[in-house]
């Protein structure tokens, strides 16, 4: 077994000399060093803040508040971040949430879809070069704005790029009634994670 750096330096790709956090790329090959444990793991994915998080902590504003492009701007080079994290861990995918407690703008489902839709149509133009995928996991809670997988499916289709699809959680399936005829017809290539709760 080799002998690995105590402070993680023999997974630095690029640039070399540097520790794996502030570093460009990790090595993520499966042989482990002595100072390493394997890990079993299928999928590795970043788990994104809501967009309503995200203006809030760039600019202290809520979504409907963003008036000029320099903000818009301001908003989406924090996917930037996100996608670097993505690139230095080589991956593939992040999971989008929706935001929550919104009833301050009492959106209509029309407004919503409306809205995440522009976002997202973003956030590929982002991601698309990266290779990387989005995947939208609905809350079945009520107070978030896409709590129910028929809507997000409906976004989904929408943006109509194949780099975007859904995050099923079974337990949020069931949170907000969502709808098993939309699931039986919904392509299955379009659910990109399946996750199950309470098994």
């Amino acid at each position: 077994m080799k002998k690995g750096n105590p402070y993680g330096t023999h997974r630095v790709i690029s640039p070399k000399g540097v520790l794996p956090q502030p570093a460009d790329v990790v090595d993520n090959t499966m042989e482990i060093y002595d100072n390493e444990s394997l890990i079993d793991v299928k999928t590795l994915n970043i788990d994104s803040a809501s967009f309503t998080e995200i203006c809030k902590q760039v600019l202290n504003k809520k979504p409907a508040e963003i008036e000029t492009q320099e903000e818009k701007d301001a908003v989406m080079a924090e996917l930037d971040k996100i996608i670097g994290i993505c690139n230095k861990l080589q991956c593939k995918m992040i999971v989008v949430v929706p935001s929550m407690d919104i009833e301050w703008c009492e959106p209509t489902i029309d407004d919503i879809r409306e809205d995440a839709v522009a976002v997202l149509k973003e956030m590929v133009k982002k991601c698309d070069p990266h290779g990387i995928k989005l995947s939208i996991e609905f809350i079945g809670q009520p107070t978030m704005t896409i709590n129910r997988f028929e809507d997000a499916l409906a976004i989904v289709e929408e943006v109509g790029s194949p780099n975007v699809g859904i995050t099923l959680d079974q337990y949020h399936f069931h949170g907000q009634a969502s709808s098993f005829e939309s699931l039986e017809k919904a392509d299955g290539k379009r659910i990109f994670i399946w996750h199950l709760n309470g098994v």
